[in-house]
């Protein structure tokens, strides 16, 4: 086998993966299920944003790889570029978001918050107010 070969075997291997994993992650995980509860139907005004930003489900983890653009009455909820196909971004009514805690370790400090029963996790060497304000969340002392 040549060099380039297997170069070519390597790259279209990886892809192929890339591929699949996308869209059985999407599929298996909660994504699906929340673009068909909370579809984006309309164009929103974006007042902040938070990235970096994970979504925990069961065993399924999407580690700081998610976007989330806040406005007056709605969050929406993107992916960023690398896992964006099969991703679709989705938007949710703030009245939909639940047990919103923040706290801080150290130096970093956290915001955890539900939806549905997806858990959402911002966090960041910076005290997140206007994001606090935006989600009226409650202080945990740890």
């Amino acid at each position: 086998m040549q060099d380039w070969e297997l170069v070519l075997f390597v790259v279209g291997l990886s892809t192929t993966l890339w591929i699949i994993i996308g869209y059985l992650t999407a599929r298996l995980g909660p994504w699906t299920r929340l673009v068909e509860r909370y579809p984006v139907s309309q164009s929103v005004q974006t007042t902040m944003k938070a990235r970096f930003v994970s979504l925990e489900y069961g065993w399924l983890s999407y580690g700081n790889c998610l976007r989330i653009d806040f406005s007056d009455d709605h969050m929406t909820v993107s992916m960023s570029w690398a896992v964006l196909p099969f991703h679709p971004p989705f938007l949710v009514p703030k009245s939909a978001i639940q047990d919103c805690r923040h706290g801080r370790f150290l130096l970093i400090h956290w915001i955890r918050f539900r939806v549905d029963d997806c858990r959402f996790l911002l966090w960041g060497f910076w005290e997140r107010s206007a994001v606090l304000e935006e989600l009226r969340c409650r202080r945990v002392n740890h």
